[in-house]
C-alpha cells in the first residue's frame, strides 16, 4: 500500500507541475499561433470566451501529459531491492 501511495504521489505531482507549466506558457502560445475566429470590433467578449476555452483545454491536456510522464517515471525506475544480475 505504501508503494501505491508513493506512485500516486509521483503521478499527481508531475501532473500538477505540468498543468502549472501549461498555464504559464499557454497564453504565449495562444498569442503566437491562434487567430480567433471573430473580429475585434467593439465587442471582445466572443474572443475572450474563445481564448479561455482554448486555455482550459490546454491545461487539461497538460494535466494528462503530466500524469502519463509520472506513470512512465514509475515504470522505468528499478525497485530498490533489485540488483544487477550476477555473471558467473
Amino acid at each position: 500500500m505504501k508503494k501505491l501511495s508513493a506512485n500516486l504521489n509521483i503521478i499527481l505531482t508531475t501532473a500538477l507541475v505540468t498543468a502549472v507549466f501549461c498555464t504559464w506558457i499557454c497564453p504565449i502560445v495562444l498569442k503566437l499561433l491562434f487567430t480567433p475566429p471573430v473580429s475585434f470590433g467593439t465587442n471582445c467578449e466572443p474572443a475572450a470566451a474563445w481564448s479561455m476555452s482554448k486555455l482550459i483545454w490546454t491545461q487539461f491536456i497538460g494535466l494528462l501529459v503530466g500524469a502519463v510522464l509520472g506513470a512512465v517515471l514509475i515504470v522505468s525506475r528499478k525497485p530498490k531491492g533489485e540488483s544487477a544480475p550476477k555473471v558467473t
